[in-house]
């Protein structure tokens, strides 16, 4: 079963049978799929309906902003970025890293997160930490 996207609705991840499922009920063939700038698809049918699909290729958002960038505003801070890896540290493919979402902040300057590598027993002796940094644990 490949997923494809997530419902816009329930966020349950959905497959390419829902998709087909859905068609099937607007009784057409696609005549045209084109993606709008949040990931949502608009599929145009053959006999010339088109609806707008539940399901965004970008996948889930990232975590809420921290004291956004445009000022304080606390847990309702703007949308974060979605966190991500640098290439650098998955094509190594030595991590059996995952990520702490507690544990790291946005910086205010927008540069990115820092990050550095950990093993578990190193992680369980750290007291203190610089916020901006991403910390990847590994299995050890």
């Amino acid at each position: 079963m490949k997923y494809i996207g997530q419902s816009k609705t329930n966020n349950d991840l959905v497959t390419k049978q829902y998709v087909d499922d859905k068609i099937r009920q607007r009784g057409g063939g696609i005549q045209n799929i084109s993606m709008d700038h949040e990931g949502y698809l608009t599929i145009q049918l053959d006999n010339g309906q088109s609806f707008r699909s539940d399901i965004s290729l970008k996948g889930p958002k990232g975590e809420p902003g921290l004291n956004g960038i445009d000022g304080p505003r606390g847990a309702t801070g703007p949308q974060g970025p979605a966190a991500s890896i640098p290439d650098d540290v998955i094509r190594r493919g030595e991590l059996s890293a995952y990520l702490l979402r507690s544990e790291y902040k946005a910086k205010s300057s927008g540069s990115g997160l820092s990050y550095r590598v950990v093993t578990q027993s190193e992680y369980d002796d750290l007291y203190d930490y610089n916020d901006n940094e991403l910390i990847l644990v590994t299995e050890g």
